[in-house]
């Protein structure tokens, strides 16, 4: 995880926006929600972004050009209700506006890449609304499938 990689020893500072989860980082630092005012003061100063495939929380990354990392929640792990989010990755992931880890194990290496410039950030994507269609599309198309993959 993102706390075990940052660790005691606070390699790099960190900050997250939990949600209502169980989970509670213990290194770093973090609040439930944010309101839109301080979410922009922590997007501002970040190096990178590691989200769960959020793409208000992609475009505002690649708007502002700051890597993003997803890591999508994954139904086979009971991390989310269906698996839209590893539809949305695949789409997020083959216009370059993020790279998708889809092994939580690798998260530490590509942080890793990505801090020390070896990396390569997400191209910036300039067609938000056909972006936006083409991702409303594959998931209208995958709840009406009843939650199975094409």
């Amino acid at each position: 995880s993102l706390d075990e990689w940052v660790g005691s020893g606070q390699r790099y500072p960190a900050f997250a926006q939990i949600g209502r989860g169980e989970f509670l980082p213990r290194y770093i630092s973090y609040e439930r929600y944010l309101e839109p005012e301080s979410y922009q003061k922590h997007l501002q100063a970040a190096q990178v972004v590691v989200g769960h495939c959020g793409i208000g929380t992609i475009l505002s990354c690649n708007d502002q050009s700051i890597p993003v990392i997803v890591v999508p929640r994954r139904h086979d792990l009971q991390e989310h209700r269906n698996d839209h989010q590893m539809a949305t990755a695949r789409q997020v992931e083959a216009r370059g506006l993020a790279r998708v880890v889809w092994d939580e194990r690798r998260l530490g290496e590509v942080l890793q890449e990505i801090l020390s410039g070896n990396g390569t950030a997400p191209a910036l994507h300039n067609e938000r609304e056909q972006l936006g269609h083409n991702l409303n599309r594959t998931v209208d198309r995958f709840l009406s499938s009843g939650g199975k993959l094409a």
